[in-house]
C-alpha cells in the first residue's frame, strides 16, 4: 500500500471501505476482461486497437464514465448475495449464515404463538432481519465490538468479490466463445474460400476466462456443510454472532420480546 495515495487510502479506510474495494476490484476486473476481449477480437469487430499498458488504460475518461457506473448499478447496488432469491449455491449458502436467522428460529421454539404474542415472528416475516440490523448489529456489535463489525463486512464483501469476478469472467468467456462461433459461421457462409484467419489468442481468451472461474470454484466452495475459502471465513465470523446471541439471551428478550412494550417473554418449548 506504500504507493497508494493517502487520499485513496483514507477513502478505503472509512466506513463502507470494504464496499468501495469491492466496487473498485470488480470494476478493474471487468475493465481488464473487456479491454482484452476488444483487443483479441478487434479484427472480427472491425476495430483497430493498440495494446496499451493498464495504467494508460485507466487514464481514459470513458472508463470512469461507463465501466465503473455499470459495475455499481448492475452488481454492487443490487447485492445479489445479500438480497436476491436466486437458488445458486453461493446465494443460498451466504444467506443461510445470516445471524438474523437465529432470532427467527429462536422465536419458533417459543411456547408463545402469533395469537398470544404480538411480537411473535412468523417464518415468512422479515422482523428478525430488522431486529438484527437495527437493534443488535448497529446498536450493540458496531459499538462494543468494532473489530468484529468491520471483519464481518470484509469477509462478506470478499465472497461478493469472488462471485462478481466469476460472473464477469464467465460473461466474457461466453462472449468470446460466441464471437469465435459466429465468426466461423459467417466465414463459412459468406466467404468459404477466404480462410478463417483465427489465431491461438481467439481460442485462448475464453479458455483462460473459464479456467479462472473453475480455479476459483475449486478454491472457494459454498458447500452448505463443508465450505472452503471465503465461504468458510464467512461462516466462521457469523458463527461468532450466533454464539454471542446464545450467550446473551436476556438482551434478545429485551430487544425482541419486549419491543413496543410487549410483556411476553421467551419460554422454550418443553
Amino acid at each position: 500500500m506504500g504507493s497508494v495515495p493517502n487520499s485513496l487510502r483514507k477513502w478505503f479506510s472509512e466506513r463502507n471501505g470494504a464496499k468501495r474495494k469491492l466496487e473498485l476490484l470488480i470494476g478493474l476486473s471487468a475493465l481488464a476482461a473487456g479491454y482484452l476481449y476488444v483487443w483479441v477480437y478487434q479484427f472480427f469487430l472491425g476495430l483497430t486497437v493498440k495494446f496499451i499498458d493498464f495504467q494508460s488504460l485507466l487514464s481514459i475518461p470513458l472508463i470512469a464514465l461507463v465501466v465503473f457506473p455499470l459495475v455499481h448499478y448492475l452488481w454492487v447496488k443490487p447485492d445479489l448475495l445479500q438480497r436476491s432469491t436466486f437458488t445458486w449455491k453461493s446465494v443460498r449458502f451466504f444467506q443461510a449464515q445470516f445471524p438474523s436467522n437465529y432470532i427467527r428460529d429462536r422465536c419458533q421454539d417459543c411456547v408463545e404463538t402469533p395469537s398470544t404474542c404480538g411480537n411473535f415472528i412468523d417464518p415468512g416475516s422479515a422482523d428478525h432481519t430488522n431486529y438484527w440490523l437495527n437493534d443488535i448489529w448497529r446498536g450493540v456489535i458496531a459499538k462494543q465490538y468494532p473489530d468484529r463489525f468491520e471483519e464481518t463486512f470484509e469477509r462478506g464483501y470478499t465472497c461478493k468479490l469472488v462471485l462478481g469476478i466469476d460472473l464477469t469472467l464467465a460473461f466474457f468467456g461466453i462472449l468470446g466463445s460466441a464471437t469465435v462461433l459466429l465468426r466461423g459461421i459467417y466465414v463459412a457462409v459468406a466467404h468459404p474460400t477466404s480462410g478463417w484467419a483465427f489465431t491461438s489468442f481467439h481460442f485462448l481468451y475464453p479458455l483462460v476466462c473459464f479456467a479462472v472461474v473453475i480455479l476459483n470454484g475449486l478454491l472457494n466452495k459454498p458447500h452448505m456443510h463443508n465450505p472452503t475459502g471465503c465461504w468458510q471465513a464467512w461462516r466462521e465470523v457469523n458463527r461468532g454472532h450466533f454464539l454471542w446471541m446464545r450467550n446473551n439471551d436476556q438482551i434478545l428478550v429485551d430487544m425482541v420480546c419486549h419491543a413496543g412494550g410487549n410483556t411476553k417473554t421467551f419460554k422454550p418449548r418443553p
